[in-house]
């Protein structure tokens, strides 16, 4: 009996994907916490909070805190400079272009997350980032505060 093409594809890499599961996470825990140590010393520079028993994080993205929005410019304009990726992280969602005509939000309605957005910085990111681009992040961010 002849299998249909339908049934003799190969595993998507969706399942792939999920067989690999448990080593990605463990990679990208590995590329937080190295985060982690390399910026305890940074003063200016609030990390993650850590995992307990209750909490455990996928780590899809690493974000840092700074102690305002002049400091997060400063960064950025030192990580462009050294060619360095970021990602401004995250915007208040209330002032999305959509949601302000929708619902008329405005600056100023949300003070605690609006501080937030403007201080907070995603730095680059990835289960196979390398010690050494790592702690390259680490020196160009205590360099610009």
């Amino acid at each position: 009996m002849r299998r249909s093409a339908r049934t003799a594809r190969a595993p998507s890499s969706r399942s792939s994907q999920l067989d690999k599961l448990e080593e990605i996470l463990a990679l990208r825990s590995s590329v937080a916490e190295r985060y982690n140590q390399l910026l305890a010393g940074v003063d200016g520079v609030d990390v993650p909070c850590a995992d307990d028993a209750d909490h455990k994080r996928s780590w899809f993205v690493y974000v840092i805190a700074l102690p305002d929005n002049d400091a997060r410019e400063r960064v950025i304009a030192h990580f462009e400079r050294e060619g360095i990726g970021y990602n401004r992280y995250l915007p208040s969602i209330h002032l999305q272009p959509y949601i302000r005509e929708r619902y008329g939000f405005r600056e100023g309605m949300c003070p605690v997350s609006e501080d937030a957005s403007a201080r907070t910085l995603a730095l680059p990111f990835f289960s196979a980032l390398e010690r050494g681009a790592q702690e390259r992040v680490a020196e160009a961010l205590a360099a610009a505060l």
